[in-house]
């Protein structure tokens, strides 16, 4: 989204919606007449100040005397010095105001929205237009702090627009913000790269959900539901089996653990009960029998 450094009237708005744009294309300008007349009373300032000093150090070569000693002549030049330095920084100022009424492009791309119109009243910092490159696209998703310290740089990620449920786009994580914001809930912004699919089109807005490979295992694992395992007193995760007509508790070690499915490394050669909450009050050695 770009805008003007100043405030002012839009003079031109040099393109329209869907037009491509190159690197450093000018794009929208403000009425600067004020401002270029500014401008030109300060370069004819620090012309006129630079002449002096010129002159100064002329007469003093060709008439000494009347400049006076070495030690008047560089009192003379200081101040001259002075003038110009001034001048110069009013100067560049100036310019650096008339730069501000123009609208240049960062990067190659195509225009996607136009806010603005000319003759309307713009001030600093406003956005007047938005351009984007279409061919780097990113995916902008928010993160809580527990779920932040999991995610790095290049990590790979899955991504469904809701516009496209049926196919899935890849990318990476390209930036991790280095702050969080309150008017997001302190969560962190995530930019992710995404990567080109002939069969989807993104367009900007699009929504959709976001998978991010914290960590995976070399092949296919056996895991059950997350709450399909239990902890006992000193935290050790156990689950429930089928020991003929009874039940009893199966110490387990865990390894992945996902939003649904966790991965089990220990095996198992009874039957798990499921369908059992913390609350249901089963205890080892009771009694069971498996039903169709």
């Amino acid at each position: 989204q770009l805008s003007f450094g100043t405030s002012g009237r839009i003079k031109n708005i040099n393109i329209q919606e869907g037009d491509p744009v190159n690197t450093n294309q000018l794009v929208a300008a403000l009425d600067a007449q004020t401002l270029s007349s500014n401008l030109a009373a300060a370069k004819s300032s620090l012309d006129g100040a630079e002449k002096d000093m010129e002159l100064y150090i002329e007469n003093y070569e060709s008439n000494q005397d009347a400049v006076g000693g070495m030690d008047e002549y560089k009192i003379g030049v200081e101040k001259n010095q002075t003038l110009v330095d001034k001048a110069t920084a009013t100067y560049r100022a100036a310019q650096g105001q008339v730069r501000d009424t123009y609208i240049y492009t960062p990067f190659e791309g195509k225009v996607v929205s136009i806010l603005k119109k000319p003759g309307e009243s713009v001030i600093s910092g406003e956005k007047v237009l938005h351009i984007a490159d279409l061919d780097q696209l990113y995916f902008e998703i928010l993160l809580d702090q527990e779920d932040f310290g999991l995610v790095k740089k290049g990590m790979k990620a899955e991504i469904i627009l809701d516009s496209y449920q049926n196919d899935t786009l890849v990318g990476e994580i390209y930036e991790l913000q280095d702050f969080t914001d309150p008017a997001m809930d302190n969560n962190f912004k995530v930019k992710i790269l995404m990567s080109a699919n002939e069969k989807v089109i993104p367009r900007i807005g699009m929504t959709g959900d976001v998978s991010l490979l914290v960590e995976n295992t070399p092949g296919e694992v056996s895991a059950l539901v997350y709450d399909e395992i239990f902890f006992d007193d000193l935290n050790k995760p156990f689950v429930w089996v089928l020991d003929g007509a009874t039940i009893k508790k199966f110490e387990i070690e865990i390894g992945l653990e996902g939003d649904i499915y966790t991965e089990i490394r220990t095996p198992i050669d009874k039957s798990v009960v499921i369908g059992v909450n913390s609350d249901t009050g089963i205890e080892e050695g009771y009694k069971a029998k498996v039903i169709d």
